[in-house]
């Protein structure tokens, strides 16, 4: 028997080496994508300022656009939505929705009277176009074309341009908003044909403008074919 004392083991095993049998192992693949890694505290101090960063927002794109657009539902786009064969006009009816039928087809105007800000108050029960509807930027962050930063700001833009057409609306009369857009736009447009007055030719031009820069942004980026 050798007199040669064994070699302490090592609390720290050797890289490459096996692990012993039973003990645990690190996750791989799929199962490591699974595990969520818990948030470490440190019981004495805090991490600086500096450290701390805002962890990027994982929902999905719809719920990170559509709350901040609404412009397929505020008469921007359309000017009605037909109904399909699988809705029930008597119940978008009690909902609120004024359902009429206009050439063989049951719709409703735009603006959307359900719609409240961004937010749709009948999201659980709309209509069956408005689930299958999905605007050509939407589908654009969803295909990875398209970052959500960008989207966001084609639709601040898009909203900005669509405030200002509003606004220059009302100067010139028309304070109708249970009309869609491009009907108020053409209305006002056609009354205001021949102004006199100076102040109105000006906010008619500044209206013009104003609705095809709108357009403009709304058939690039949303629905192609708007203008």
């Amino acid at each position: 028997m050798s007199d040669v004392p064994p070699k302490p083991r090592s609390a720290n095993r050797r890289p490459g080496a096996k692990q012993a049998p039973g003990a645990a192992q690190a996750p791989v693949g799929a199962d490591a994508r699974r595990l969520k890694p818990q948030p470490t505290r440190s019981l004495l101090t805090s991490a600086p300022t500096s450290q701390v960063t805002n962890p990027p927002d994982q929902r999905p794109a719809l719920q990170q656009l559509c709350p901040n657009c609404a412009l397929c539902c505020n008469g921007a786009l359309f000017r009605d939505v037909e109904l399909q064969p699988a809705d029930d006009p008597a119940r978008l009816a009690a909902l609120g929705l004024p359902v009429k039928t206009l050439r063989h087809l049951q719709r409703f105007p735009q603006p959307c009277v359900a719609l409240d800000g961004c937010r749709c108050r009948i999201y659980a029960e709309r209509p069956t176009y408005c689930r299958q509807f999905d605007c050509a930027l939407l589908k654009s962050v969803q295909a990875g074309q398209v970052s959500v930063e960008h989207a966001l700001r084609h639709i601040r833009k898009a909203r900005r341009l669509l405030a200002r057409a509003l606004a220059l609306l009302r100067e010139l009369g028309d304070t109708d908003e249970t009309r869609p857009l491009r009907q108020r736009c053409l209305r006002t447009l056609r009354r205001h044909e021949s102004a006199a007055s100076q102040p109105a030719a000006a906010a008619l031009a500044d209206l013009t403008l104003a609705w095809h820069d709108l357009n403009r942004e709304l058939a690039a980026f949303f629905h192609p074919g708007t203008m």
